[in-house]
């Protein structure tokens, strides 16, 4: 007859489902960094969406004759990306047009044709034509990661575009 002790050694010395029980300490883990791996992933599809539009209405903003046909451009192109993959919508943020000389603080006009816009600055050069263009997403990722981040990620895309 089999000794108590002679039964625990036995048992203790058993191999048969160690792999199971460490698959199950695994698992979790494995299946957390899977979650923030597709998590980032999404986060940088999104963000290379909002380079892609915001390079896309400055190629079209250049020809642009008002500050309102250039907003008017952004929003339109913005609106056409629809949601995010997460159903949270792009935003367009306002156009800004600065003429500005260098060394100069920001003089926004409302028509390129307006005057602040065609002057010649202090060394002679012609004053600059830039367009500030941004869109930007609060993207929700898909964990919770209270305490790490904030519950949304602030994604932007900002391009400033020399016209002249």
């Amino acid at each position: 007859m089999a000794t108590t002790q002679g039964i625990a050694s036995k048992w203790l010395r058993a191999e048969k489902g160690v792999a199971a029980v460490e698959f199950a300490i695994m698992a979790p883990l494995l299946v957390l960094l899977l979650a923030l791996i597709v998590d980032a992933g999404i986060a940088i599809y999104e963000k290379q969406r909002l380079q892609q539009i915001t390079r896309e209405v400055a190629a079209v903003i250049m020809r642009a004759s008002t500050l309102d046909e250039a907003q008017a451009i952004m929003d339109y192109s913005v609106e056409q990306m629809g949601n995010s993959l997460g159903g949270t919508p792009f935003v367009a943020e306002p156009v800004v047009l600065k003429c500005l000389c260098p060394g100069e603080v920001s003089v926004p006009s409302n028509v390129i044709g307006g005057t602040e816009c065609y002057r010649t600055c202090a060394d002679g050069v012609p004053v600059g034509i830039n367009f500030e263009i941004s869109a930007s997403l609060n993207y929700q990722p898909i964990l919770p990661y209270n305490g790490i981040f904030d519950s949304d990620l602030l994604l932007t895309s900002f391009l400033n575009v020399l016209v002249r």
